[in-house]
């Protein structure tokens, strides 16, 4: 097991934990299958080669940001989830501006986020 996917696995068996939940639990609200998250947990499923549905599924299940998901699945988009500029993943707005970044190599990323905040703020 790497140290990014066992950093993950960490992660994500610490949220479920903090939040007095086990596995199924968590697969049950992300609506997912035990067997999955199970794999997430013990690195048998790297977070960076999941699916990203499977992500946005436990996102929304943990109640956390995207973004933050990913950079625990060592996804570095170039971007705090605490930025102002990013308050919800729930937007399918977002959500296609995630998958459409994620595509990118990072210096591309980082440019791309850098002018979408710049665009932001000139609105």
């Amino acid at each position: 097991m790497s140290d990014e996917s066992s950093q993950f696995g960490r992660w994500l068996n610490d949220q479920i934990r903090m939040r007095g939940w086990n596995a199924s639990q968590l697969a049950e609200r992300a609506g997912l299958s035990k067997g999955t998250i199970s794999q997430l947990i013990n690195g048998r499923i790297q977070g960076r080669h999941a699916q990203l549905s499977t992500l946005e599924s436990i996102a929304r299940a943990l109640n956390v940001s995207l973004i933050t998901v990913l950079e625990q699945c060592g996804i570095d988009l170039g971007v705090s989830p605490y930025h102002p500029d990013i308050q919800t993943v729930a937007d399918p707005h977002l959500i296609g501006l995630i998958r459409a970044i994620l595509s990118l190599g990072q210096r591309e990323r980082h440019v791309l986020l850098q002018n979408i905040i710049m665009l932001h703020h000139q609105q």
